[in-house]
């Protein structure tokens, strides 16, 4: 394995550089940046599922511990609602204002 730094003293001496040990110098770098970006998706990967958050699109404040009450919030009103809403380009109502609108809309 040669060094960047001795390639380049050799250059400098007016020694002709091996081609073959710059290319395997560039293929180990380029693998090296490979396995870091790898590192650092897994290690965003964990921390993602480390908080066990799952989160609505169409409900943007919606975030839940569990599987089960994710997929039961896509059966609620508040979530029909919103729907309905990002189809007419409207943005989402929170919980609070989606409450709030079904109460006026009870008792008024």
């Amino acid at each position: 394995r040669v060094s960047t730094q001795s390639t380049w003293d050799n250059v400098q001496k007016g020694e002709q550089p091996n081609y073959q040990d710059l290319k395997d110098q560039i293929a180990r770098l380029e693998q090296k940046e490979q396995e870091m970006i790898a590192n650092k998706s897994q290690a965003e990967t964990s921390e993602v599922s480390d908080t066990k958050k799952f989160k609505c699109t169409t409900c943007s404040q919606a975030s839940f511990e569990s599987k089960e009450d994710f997929r039961s919030h896509y059966k609620t009103s508040w979530h029909q609602c919103n729907l309905k809403r990002k189809m007419d380009n409207l943005p989402p109502m929170s919980e609070l204002e989606y409450q709030n609108y079904v109460f006026d809309q009870e008792f008024t």
